[in-house]
């Protein structure tokens, strides 16, 4: 749709995999939501011209309050942590694409051309995590994958993931989820 350059990360409430999604809204917001949902149904099931469109709009309509009453009604001082959700953002992006090869905090706040410290600084504002626990969260995300869906060794996925040692891989496993990679695996 040429005239909308919207992403579903550009609105807060979307951008992260650690921003709350569980909303408890007032009376007022209830009222407002429930109204753009129900045009948003109708529109949808109708044969009206332009009808993608205007789903679009109600869904972006339906977004921007629900962002609007996040930052108005959170517990965290949102305005305070735009910039820091913006910097926040860019260090999800580069642990998604680099997450097999760079495991330490430092590279990544290297990336971001900012200090190790100020990128624990906003990582531990917007998650309550540290850095080094999200690369790790990450990482084993990708293991528990790799474990469930498909019938490579531990040896391999822990190569493919950029451990040299299996057996750290192994302890790495262990301590962030409570059981043994293979534990996993038979559970599933």
């Amino acid at each position: 749709m040429a005239y909308v350059n919207n992403s579903i990360r550009d609105f807060p409430f979307f951008e992260s995999n650690y921003t709350e999604k569980c909303m408890y809204l007032n009376t007022d917001q209830n009222k407002i939501i429930q109204s753009v949902f129900e045009q948003l149904y109708l529109e949808s099931v109708s044969d009206h011209w332009k009808k993608k469109q205007l789903v679009l709009s109600f869904l972006t309509q339906m977004y921007i309050q629900l962002n609007r009453y996040r930052e108005t009604y959170s517990e965290l001082n949102l305005s305070h942590l735009k910039h820091y959700r913006h910097l926040f953002s860019e260090f999800e992006k580069l642990v998604d694409q680099h997450f097999k090869t760079h495991k330490l905090a430092s590279e990544y706040a290297n990336m971001l051309h900012i200090t190790q410290k100020h990128l624990n600084r906003i990582v531990k504002s917007i998650t309550g995590n540290t850095t080094t626990d999200i690369i790790i969260k990450r990482v084993l995300l990708e293991a528990k994958r790799k474990l469930i869906y498909t019938d490579h060794s531990l040896n391999q996925i822990a190569t493919k993931l950029g451990f040299d040692d299996p057996a750290y891989f192994s302890r790495v496993f262990r301590k962030y989820e409570n059981v043994t990679a293979s534990e996993f695996r038979k559970q599933y």
